[in-house]
């Protein structure tokens, strides 16, 4: 993505998204669709993420409507958790008091499989407490 973003616009971007909603423009995205098709053809056709793949919704979106003038740069409090990190419980504890969050995060980014039943109960008990009603769109569980 760099690359085709530093080719497009004489920009080499250093910056990464962050793991919030990602809002679209349609009419960047079919721009985008159109003008690297090679290369949204070869991640589409990928069965899973790979790092030849290009981020569309993210990286290249917002780069591309930014460098066009159809973006612009946001302000949000975000709070990231990796699960399976040692500070997970804390930061997960840290969340639940203070609520001033706009966006978190509760990434799995690396289990170990012997601690897959923890950190699943882990999570689902924050879930739980944190969201302690259903929204009106979930699904009743089965």
């Amino acid at each position: 993505m760099r690359a085709l973003l530093e080719r497009e616009h004489d920009r080499f971007i250093t910056n990464k998204a962050k793991h919030t909603p990602h809002p679209q423009i349609r009419e960047t995205m079919a721009e985008l669709e159109k003008k690297f098709a090679a290369h949204v053809e070869a991640t589409a056709a990928s069965r899973f993420r790979s790092t030849g793949d290009i981020a569309m919704a993210t990286t290249l979106h917002h780069h591309h409507a930014l460098l066009t003038g159809r973006a612009v740069p946001g302000e949000y409090r975000l709070r990231y958790v990796d699960v399976a990190a040692p500070d997970a419980q804390e930061r997960l504890a840290e969340l639940a008091s203070e609520r001033g969050h706009d966006y978190f995060c509760l990434n799995d980014v690396d289990t170990p499989p012997e601690r897959r039943e923890e950190i699943d109960r882990m999570v689902r008990d924050f879930l739980e407490e944190h969201f302690p009603f259903p929204s009106p769109w979930e699904k009743s569980p089965r």
